[in-house]
C-alpha cells in the first residue's frame, strides 16, 4: 500500500470532516450496534450460515472469525447480524467494518457490508476487481448496481486518485459506508487509511429517481464469500470487527408499547414450564417482519404455592399455538405450550403463595440488553421470549404478563 496524501481545499471540502449529511463532523457519534470477538464468535448477535464445505472458525489470537470456503462450486459462508440496525430519519448512518478480503480469485466473490438478500450498500470482490455495490429491491425484484473500482467517481484508489493510496486487499482494511438515506439521500462508501477517511465513490439520488432508492435503511451486517464456480484453491474472508454509529445522536424511539397474558386463566404449575411466550410475527402487513420487539417488562402472580420464575430468551417450546396479540402488533403470544428446553435464562425470580412480582415494566427498560427478539436470515424461524414457571411443592395456579416496545 502507497501512502502519498495529496491534499487540497477542493478534497477537504466534501469529505472526510463531513458526514452524509454534509454536516461537520462535530456532534457526538450514538453507537447502535457493535461487536468484537475476543471470546466467541457471538452467536447469540450473529448467524451463520454454512453451505456445502462452508466453515467460520473463530481466531482468538487475532479476535476474529475465518470465513472459509473450498474449491468446490457452491461453498458458501455467510455472518450476518441477527439485529436489523434501526436508522432514525435526518440522522447520518455511519457504518465501520474491519477485515481481510484476500487477492481476487476466479469464481470466488466476496461481500462485507450493510446489507441483506434484498437490500443494501457493501463493497464486493469478484474474480478480477473490487467495487462497490448499492443493491435495491423497490421494483419488487432484488437489482445489484455495481461501480467497479475503475469507475469510482471520488477517488480510484489505485495510485491515480486524489489521494495517491493504493489499495491492497490482501492487507487488512478498515471499510466505511455512510448514508442519508430518507428514501432519496446520498450514499458514500471509504476507507479509513492512516486515520483518515477517504470516499472512494458516492451515489446522489435526489432529483433524480421517481422513487426511494432501497426499500429500508434498516438492515444487519454481513460478511460473505462463496464460490460461483471451481476454484483453484481454498479461499479465505476475515471478519474482524465492526460498528454502526448515528451521527448527531439518536433520539430514543417511543415505538408502540404492547402487553399479553394468560388473563384471569391461570396456568396450572407444577414442575417447570412455560406460562407465556411472545415472539415477532413471520410477516407484517404481508411483508416479512424485520421490526424491532424490545422486551420491557415482567410481572408474575401466583396462588396456592411459592414459585420460582424465569425469563428464557429463545428456548424449545413444546406444543406452541401462536396467535396475533392484535392486528396492528408485530408480535404474537403463545399460552399453551407444556414444555421448554434450551435457551438462556435473562431474569429470574420469586413469588411467594398469594402474591405477585417481576422485573423492568418502564419505557426505556431492556431486560435483554442486546438480544432483541427478531428473526434469521431466511426469515423463517423467529426468536421466542418466555415466561416460565417452577412452584415450590404441589401445584401453583399462575398468572404472567409481557410488556414490550415494537419499533417499525
Amino acid at each position: 500500500m502507497t501512502l502519498n496524501y495529496r491534499e487540497t481545499s477542493e478534497y477537504f471540502s466534501d469529505s472526510p470532516i463531513i458526514d452524509a449529511f454534509g454536516h461537520l463532523r462535530v456532534s457526538n457519534p450514538t453507537t447502535l450496534f457493535d461487536s468484537q470477538f475476543e471470546y466467541n464468535a457471538l452467536p447469540l448477535l450473529w448467524e451463520t450460515v454454512l453451505m456445502a464445505g462452508g466453515t467460520a472458525t473463530h481466531l482468538p489470537n487475532e479476535s476474529a472469525i475465518r470465513l472459509r470456503v473450498t474449491t468446490v462450486s457452491g461453498d458458501k459462508v455467510t455472518r450476518q447480524s441477527r439485529q436489523y440496525v434501526r436508522y432514525q430519519p435526518g440522522k447520518s448512518q455511519f457504518i465501520v467494518m474491519t477485515g481481510v478480503i484476500g487477492a481476487a480469485k476466479a469464481n470466488v466473490s466476496r461481500c462485507i457490508g450493510y446489507f441483506d438478500d434484498e437490500n443494501g450498500f457493501y463493497f464486493h470482490q469478484n474474480d478480477t476487481s473490487i467495487g462497490v455495490v448499492h443493491r435495491e429491491f423497490t421494483s419488487g425484484a432484488v437489482v445489484n448496481h455495481r461501480f467497479a473500482q475503475s469507475d469510482w467517481n471520488l477517488d480510484t484508489m489505485d495510485g491515480n486518485g486524489l489521494s495517491g493510496i493504493t489499495l491492497d486487499f490482501t492487507m487488512s482494511q478498515l471499510f466505511t459506508i455512510d448514508l442519508e438515506w430518507l428514501g432519496v439521500g446520498r450514499l458514500r462508501y471509504g476507507f479509513n487509511i492512516a486515520g483518515k477517511i477517504v470516499y472512494c465513490h458516492e451515489i446522489n439520488h435526489a432529483n433524480d429517481l421517481t422513487t426511494s432508492h432501497t426499500t429500508t435503511a434498516n438492515l444487519p451486517l454481513r460478511y460473505e464469500i462463496t464460490n460461483t464456480g471451481t476454484a483453484a484453491s481454498n479461499s479465505d474472508l476475515l471478519q474482524i470487527c465492526q460498528t454502526v454509529i448515528s451521527e448527531g445522536g439518536f433520539s430514543d424511539e417511543r415505538g408502540q408499547i404492547g402487553s399479553a397474558s394468560n388473563g384471569i386463566t391461570a396456568i396450572s404449575v407444577t414442575t417447570r414450564r412455560p406460562v407465556l411466550s411472545i415472539r415477532p410475527k413471520a410477516t407484517f402487513n404481508s411483508i416479512v417482519n424485520r421490526a424491532e420487539v424490545i422486551p420491557l417488562g415482567v410481572s408474575v402472580f401466583t396462588g396456592g404455592q411459592n414459585v420460582f420464575w424465569e425469563l428464557v430468551y429463545d428456548g424449545t417450546l413444546t406444543g406452541a399455538s401462536y396467535a396475533s396479540t392484535n392486528a396492528n402488533s408485530i408480535v404474537e403470544r403463545d399460552i399453551a405450550a407444556t414444555a421448554i428446553s434450551g435457551g438462556l435464562v435473562v431474569a429470574s425470580g420469586f413469588v411467594a403463595a398469594g402474591g405477585a412480582g417481576g422485573k423492568g415494566g418502564g419505557e426505556s427498560a431492556n431486560i435483554t440488553s442486546k438480544l432483541l427478539l427478531g428473526s434469521n436470515i431466511a426469515g423463517d424461524v423467529f426468536t421466542p421470549l418466555s415466561l416460565v414457571a417452577t412452584s415450590f411443592t404441589g401445584t401453583a395456579t399462575v398468572h404472567g404478563e409481557l410488556s414490550w416496545k415494537e419499533l417499525y
